[in-house]
């Protein structure tokens, strides 16, 4: 069940990457980096070239890399989400030989959406559709704190600076530009999750009522410290609170103990690797 489920999430990523390339980025010349990109700069001056096999063939290679380096679970699901996805994009553009709308603007926006879920949902898989997603996968193995999102706009940033002087136009690189942050946006948003609460520490001289009355509306901890300069006893609560209950919360901290220091930071939380927020 696991298999049909992981491979399921890989086919409709590559189906939905496919169709942001297929029918909104390459007829509008959009090159929002990667090897996807890169053809898209190919296909200017070779027009009837099938972006799909060139896709292929650029990954080739980097499969070979990337499953030395990271694996033969990355191998099997990167193998499928390579191939399938080069597949869909030549047969979309074989549906669908004309471009769907002429208006760049929005071919960059529905192109970027498209994109960036359907990388969002194969890497969420431990897959990437190839190219400079196995770079990215090679970085992020190296420096895991950092965001997957802001490497590929790293990477793929050099790609929209070579769009614009191929095409020795300013619209088309802006609009990469737009693309490329974009899809990341939606990149990150997917993988990672908004910020969906408030991370809430409170320093206060003495615990009164606050936790009891903060219980109502939040799990809340208790930590007993002492300040560094004064030597009094103090009391820290800790409390993750939804972003809707945070103005409730924090006018519950200002009537119950005015005296209060806050600190407020974004969270998000996990157990076992569930939400618990």
């Amino acid at each position: 069940m696991n298999f049909i489920k992981r491979y399921g999430i890989i086919s409709i990523g590559c189906i939905v990457f496919a169709l942001g390339f297929a029918l909104f980025l390459s007829p509008a010349e959009i090159s929002p980096g990667g090897v996807s990109g890169i053809v898209i700069l190919i296909t200017h001056f070779f027009p009837s070239a099938d972006s799909g096999l060139l896709i292929l063939m650029f990954n080739v290679p980097l499969l070979i890399i990337g499953t030395v380096l990271l694996g033969g679970r990355f191998l099997t699901g990167t193998v499928w989400a390579t191939v399938f996805s080069s597949l869909c994009i030549s047969f979309f553009e074989w549906l669908i030989p004309s471009p769907v709308t002429d208006d760049i603007f929005c071919s960059a926006l529905l192109g970027a959406v498209f994109l960036g879920t359907g990388l969002a949902l194969v890497f969420r898989e431990n897959a990437t559709t190839g190219g400079t997603d196995i770079a990215v996968r090679l970085i992020q193995k190296r420096i895991p704190h950092m965001k997957t999102g802001n490497i590929f706009l790293m990477i793929d940033s050099a790609v929209v600076i070579a769009s614009g002087i191929v095409h020795r136009d300013i619209r088309t690189a802006t609009y990469s530009g737009l693309a490329l942050g974009i899809s990341m946006f939606v990149f990150n948003y997917i993988l990672y999750g908004g910020m969906r609460a408030k991370l809430l520490i409170i320093i206060d001289d003495n615990v009164s009522s606050l936790p009891h009355t903060l219980i109502r509306e939040t799990g809340v901890t208790i930590i007993n410290a002492r300040g560094a300069y004064s030597g009094n006893d103090k009391c820290v609560l800790i409390c993750a609170v939804d972003k809707r209950r945070y103005p409730l919360v924090t006018r519950m901290i200002a009537s119950t103990s005015p005296d209060a220091i806050v600190i407020t930071a974004p969270a998000d939380g996990f157990s076992h690797g569930h939400s618990i927020i």
